[in-house]
């Protein structure tokens, strides 16, 4: 099987969406979670640049809710250099 289910304790005001009535994490979560979370370590480098850039290009993200949960995860000045790097 090539599919991952990731289970994760969710932070206080996480962005969040309902999607079939379930509470899912928004692209801007995901975004955030990935840069720095060890669980996402394999993601570092020239991957996660090309990961906001391919998720920014073809999809709608809401730069300040991303920049929002990421200074409530103390991630701001990384998701800041990612979006710089990525031209975004």
């Amino acid at each position: 099987m090539n599919d991952a289910i990731i289970f994760r304790p969710l932070i206080s005001d996480s962005p969040l969406q309902l999607v079939k009535d379930i509470n899912t994490p928004t692209l801007e979560k995901i975004l955030v979670d990935i840069v720095g979370d060890i669980a996402f370590s394999f993601l570092q480098g020239s991957e996660i640049n090309h990961i906001y850039t391919t998720i920014f290009e073809r999809h709608s993200i809401n730069k300040n809710k991303l920049l929002r949960y990421a200074t409530r995860r103390a991630r701001k000045e990384e998701v800041e250099e990612l979006l710089k790097i990525s031209q975004l």
